[in-house]
């Protein structure tokens, strides 16, 4: 196996050399021929998750003896959707939202998927993120933490986790990665924090080390979409067994609202090359084959 250090320069040089015809590139570099670096702007989020969100937040409500509208902030997406992430501080809008929401559920839920899908369109505005996708995979580059964040779109017709479909996962990492390594930074890290590090399904695809990195989003709110996420059936509604255990295990007075989740949040993080040495042994090969 090549060293770690030596793979940037193995790339660097790969990818600087004019000599190397496109079709060997292409062979060693899956994307190489087909650039699929986009300009990217998330679809919107299916208003049956919302809902939902809406009657996790009024059984918390009710079963905890707190307002609506803080256990809307602080267990739901909701806030993050109409204006951004809550670690920012509570926007000014809020709690005049979230005075103005009718008592009725779907009222209300009508409400917030319309301030989402608002602030959305305003987003749109703005540039858009730059996301390099691969099939049920993406990434994006983010420079102030040096980390490839990945992602993963439950969006395969023909299944997407199960053991009939890891196949075409692997060549989807293989060509992720290979992507990747055509951005490497130095020091750079491939991090992602979900539910699905939690299910031993996800995590059969994903090299030793970063399954083992691996840990626990400790966080008594539940705001973020690397939890919420594990709802969404893919087909633009909520998976129904799952979202009645979540509802009805928020319904208990002695356990934290974060305790309802089926799955739980967690995050690993890995230097770069822990995904070059599992995905890219080609690095290695044509790199000492030029030194001979």
């Amino acid at each position: 196996m090549i060293a770690p250090a030596q793979h940037l320069a193995a790339v660097s040089q790969l990818r600087a050399d004019p000599t190397i015809p496109l079709a060997v590139q292409a062979t060693i570099w899956p994307d190489a021929l087909a650039q699929t670096d986009c300009l990217h702007w998330q679809a919107p989020l299916p208003k049956a998750l919302m809902a939902l969100q809406v009657d996790f937040a009024s059984i918390i409500a009710a079963t905890h003896r707190i307002p609506f509208a803080t256990a809307l902030l602080d267990y739901t997406t909701a806030h993050r959707r109409a204006f951004h992430h809550p670690d920012k501080g509570i926007d000014p809008r809020w709690w005049g939202l979230a005075r103005a929401l009718p008592s009725d559920p779907a009222r209300a839920t009508d409400m917030l998927q319309d301030a989402y899908l608002g602030r959305q369109s305003l987003d749109r505005l703005l540039p858009a993120k730059q996301v390099s996708k691969h099939g049920t995979f993406s990434f994006e580059y983010r420079a102030r933490k040096n980390q490839f964040m990945l992602h993963f779109q439950g969006n395969d017709p023909r299944g997407n986790l199960g053991r009939d479909r890891m196949v075409q996962r692997q060549a989807e990492l293989r060509e992720m990665t290979a992507a990747i390594a055509r951005h490497a930074k130095p020091g750079a890290s491939v991090r992602m924090s979900s539910w699905l590090l939690d299910i031993e399904a996800f995590n059969r695809l994903m090299p030793a080390a970063f399954r083992d990195s691996a840990v626990p989003v400790l966080a008594e709110k539940t705001q973020d979409m690397g939890l919420w996420g594990q709802f969404a059936d893919g087909r633009g509604g909520v998976k129904t067994a799952l979202a009645k255990t979540l509802l009805d295990r928020a319904r208990n007075p002695l356990s934290a609202p974060a305790e309802a989740f089926p799955s739980k949040e967690r995050t690993a993080s890995v230097p770069q090359e822990v995904f070059f040495d599992t995905y890219l042994d080609w690095t290695a090969r044509v790199f000492q084959a030029r030194l001979v």
